[in-house]
């Protein structure tokens, strides 16, 4: 990729759907929609995405920490078929962008970062033509939604 991604260092626990080359094309695509939003992060420093596939149906999760990223996919499920999937890659690799550069004194504020998370994913996914942008502010106005529920309660 051009000199807007700095190296990424992959990581690959077991086989799942997607072949590592599809895997790392969706990265790459939805990382250059993030450097669009919010420009460059850090070029130099290198980007470390770990994935493993220990879920079967539409099971995944992740998280990311400092420069790196972690996503237990489903070995069923193809990523760049799979909203889920894509959604998940795309709202961790937004953590890149906004990591902790919002520190909440309270937990229960910690819905600002998540959700701006979602949001920005979202665009990416849009940016990147891995999701048609029709129904955005639908999406948009679910996702904030079932945060400020969240919150409220707590």
């Amino acid at each position: 990729v051009d000199d807007r991604l700095p190296a990424i260092v992959w990581g690959r626990r077991r086989i799942g759907a997607s072949s590592e080359g599809e895997l790392i094309g969706a990265v790459q695509r939805l990382l250059l929609a993030h450097v669009a939003q919010f420009g460059p992060d850090r070029p130099k420093a290198p980007y470390s995405v770990v994935v493993d596939y220990p879920y079967s149906g539409h099971g995944f999760a992740g998280n990311a920490t400092g420069r790196s990223i972690d996503l237990r996919l489903s070995r069923d499920q193809d990523m760049l078929s799979s909203p889920g999937l894509l959604k998940l890659a795309s709202h961790e690799l937004a953590h890149f962008w906004l990591g902790g550069a919002f520190p909440f004194p309270r937990p229960e504020d910690h819905w600002f970062v998540e959700g701006a998370a979602d949001y920005y994913g979202l665009v990416a996914r849009v940016k990147a033509m891995l999701r048609r942008p029709k129904g955005l502010a639908r999406v948009a106005a679910t996702t904030w939604r079932r945060y400020f529920s969240t919150s409220a309660g707590s």
